[in-house]
């Protein structure tokens, strides 16, 4: 017998915020001249924020912008015309340090994070998380995609869903499939529980193909969600 259960969060199901809008927070620095930008976001969970930047020198405010972050592109860039060169990506260093990457056209440059934002960044940022930068081995998770499973993490969710290992499902002459469908925190399990045996299956005799068990084998983003439960929210990317 076969079970697959799956089904992706929407934003809707969220109770919490986007991690990389309080990875955005805070203060930092341009090396090269010592000013020192301020970076405020106005909220932590729509898809597109708005954000000020005040840029500040010897604690004299010089300037302060009005920017959009794209939480999907972690891209940060002008809502007001005619500012030009107002762009920025952000970035993470193999250190777990962000930055904020200025665009070739650039008028501002490459900023460096130096500082928090209480109430406004991560209560635990990557660079003080070690499990974190230890599963991640210098990924740039706002930018690049998660590794493959290795074979160690496939092997251990073949056994969790019972593909193989010591529980694997007994082979049938003629296998069933369940499909039990709903969102995030929907009741699939306890469905399976209460109503498996009035389609004569056994949910310990059968293959459980659900991705969640999957993505639990894989070191670097358990690593990630675990990181984003630490910090109250989630991380989009």
């Amino acid at each position: 017998s076969f079970f697959l259960g799956s089904m992706a969060s929407t934003q809707a199901d969220l109770q919490g915020k986007w991690c990389e809008c309080c990875l955005l927070a805070g203060i930092y620095e341009a090396p090269e001249d010592g000013r020192k930008f301020e970076v405020i976001q106005a909220n932590l969970c729509g898809d597109i924020v708005a954000v000020c930047m005040t840029i500040l020198k010897d604690d004299v405010q010089l300037e302060t912008l009005r920017l959009e972050f794209d939480v999907a592109a972690c891209a940060l860039t002008s809502r007001e015309e005619p500012i030009a060169g107002a762009g920025w990506l952000l970035c993470l260093s193999a250190e777990g340090i962000p930055f904020l990457k200025a665009d070739q056209s650039s008028a501002y440059p490459t900023i460096s994070w130096v500082a928090a934002i209480p109430g406004k960044s991560l209560d635990v940022g990557v660079s003080k998380d070690a499990f974190l930068l230890k599963s991640l081995d210098g990924l740039e998770f706002c930018h690049q995609r998660f590794r493959d499973l290795t074979d160690e993490e496939f092997k251990q969710a073949e056994e969790a869903t019972r593909i193989s290992g010591p529980a694997e499902a007994p082979t049938r002459d003629q296998p069933r499939a369940l499909f039990v469908i709903a969102p995030s925190g929907g009741g699939k399990t306890t469905v399976l529980r209460t109503h498996a045996g009035k389609f004569d299956m056994k949910v310990e005799e059968s293959v459980f193909a659900d991705s969640a068990v999957f993505r639990d084998c894989h070191a670097q983003y358990k690593a990630i969600v675990v990181n984003g439960q630490s910090n109250g929210g989630i991380w989009f990317n």
